[in-house]
């Protein structure tokens, strides 16, 4: 077994079962070569347990309306911030995958760093309870947790910005078209294109149909600003 003992470090959390931070830490790709449980599911129940964390913290902490901290949520518990997570405490050195994606660069993947970050919220979960898990994940994101707080509109919202900016003048017909899907189930990539009256403004992709389409909403934003 590796020394998680950094990591456990990183994280401000002992667990008293390894096995579950082991498993949290084993990617997909792995089950090719060898016989193991990968974090998929733990990753499931990590997202959840981050919602929750998240959303009680800002209903405890943030007197926005419903639809906003509904989309500040969103914000924070999406890929990139994530990631970013993951890559702080050196996140990446420590998963276990197959050989070829160790080679491809899989390991400072935002998709696989952000997957496996969720895992290891949903390990400390089933080791300690939710009390644990949510100080862990409120002591490792809370500069993120702020930072999208106060710049939400910024962080999140291109779509209603780029609405807002093309119907200053009246109705316009703004659709957001997929342009290519591909990857496997727990690891898609989507890239759409957003287009007024027919006319493409802007591309986006991300791991999701919604991010994909805010990217998209973000450069037709960036090139009508030029």
């Amino acid at each position: 077994m590796m020394n998680i003992d950094a990591l456990e470090k990183s994280i401000g959390y002992s667990f008293k079962d390894k096995s579950l931070l082991m498993q949290a830490l084993t990617h997909p790709s792995y089950l090719g070569e060898h016989k193991a449980q990968s974090n998929q599911r733990m990753e499931y129940l990590g997202d959840a347990v981050l919602e929750l964390s998240v959303s009680t913290y800002l209903y405890d902490n943030c007197s926005r309306p419903e639809g906003e901290l509904t989309r500040i949520r969103a914000a924070i518990v999406s890929e990139k911030p994530l990631s970013e997570v993951a890559k702080s405490i050196s996140l990446g050195s420590f998963l276990v995958m197959s050989h070829g994606e160790l080679a491809g660069g899989g390991a400072q993947k935002p998709s696989i760093l952000s997957d496996a970050m969720e895992a290891v919220f949903g390990a400390v979960y089933l080791d300690g309870g939710f009390e644990r898990a949510r100080e862990v994940i409120l002591r490792l994101m809370m500069d993120r947790i702020v930072s999208i707080t106060a710049n939400y509109k910024q962080a999140v919202d291109y779509k209603s910005r780029l609405q807002e900016l093309l119907q200053k003048n009246g109705n316009v017909n703004i659709e957001y078209v997929l342009l290519s899907s591909s990857g496997p189930a727990h690891q898609m990539h989507y890239e759409f294109a957003v287009c007024l009256d027919g006319k493409e403004l802007g591309r986006g992709s991300g791991g999701t149909k919604k991010e994909a389409q805010q990217n998209a909403a973000g450069m037709a934003l960036n090139m009508l600003a030029k």
